[in-house]
C-alpha cells in the first residue's frame, strides 16, 4: 500500500508491516503515528485489529484521524463497534453509517500518511 500511495505522491509517514496478527497492543504505533501528525491511516489488518487500532486512536486523541480499512466490515460489526468507527470507510468506499458489507482482506500492517 506504501508503494502504491508513494507512486501517486502521497507522502507516507509511517510504516509498520511487523505487526503480528492477532495484534495485542498498537500504543507504540498510534504514538509513533500521533508524533509524526498523521492525518489518514490505511489499514490491511482484520476486524479485530481494527478495532484495537481505532480504540488505541481514540484513548491516545487521534480518535478524529481518517481511516481506511482494507479488510471491511459487517453489519454485526457495525453494531457492536460503530462507536469506533465513527472516522472510518473501507475499500469498498463504505462507511458504518451506510450499513453495507464489503470484501476482507488478509494481509496485517498499517500504512499512515
Amino acid at each position: 500500500m506504501a508503494y502504491a500511495m508513494q507512486r501517486f505522491h502521497v507522502p507516507v509517514a509511517y510504516e509498520d508491516l511487523s505487526v503480528q496478527a492477532p495484534p495485542v497492543d498498537l500504543t507504540t504505533d498510534v504514538n509513533r503515528m500521533r508524533t509524526l501528525g498523521v492525518d489518514l491511516v490505511v489499514s490491511c489488518m482484520d476486524l479485530s485489529g481494527n478495532v484495537l487500532l481505532s480504540r488505541t486512536m481514540r484513548q491516545d486523541s487521534m480518535g478524529s484521524v481518517a481511516q481506511y480499512w482494507l479488510s471491511g466490515y459487517d453489519e454485526a460489526a457495525i453494531a457492536k463497534f460503530s462507536s469506533l468507527m465513527q472516522a472510518c470507510t473501507s475499500s469498498s468506499g463504505t462507511s458504518p453509517s451506510s450499513r453495507r458489507s464489503c470484501r476482507r482482506a488478509s494481509t496485517p500492517g498499517l500504512t499512515c500518511t
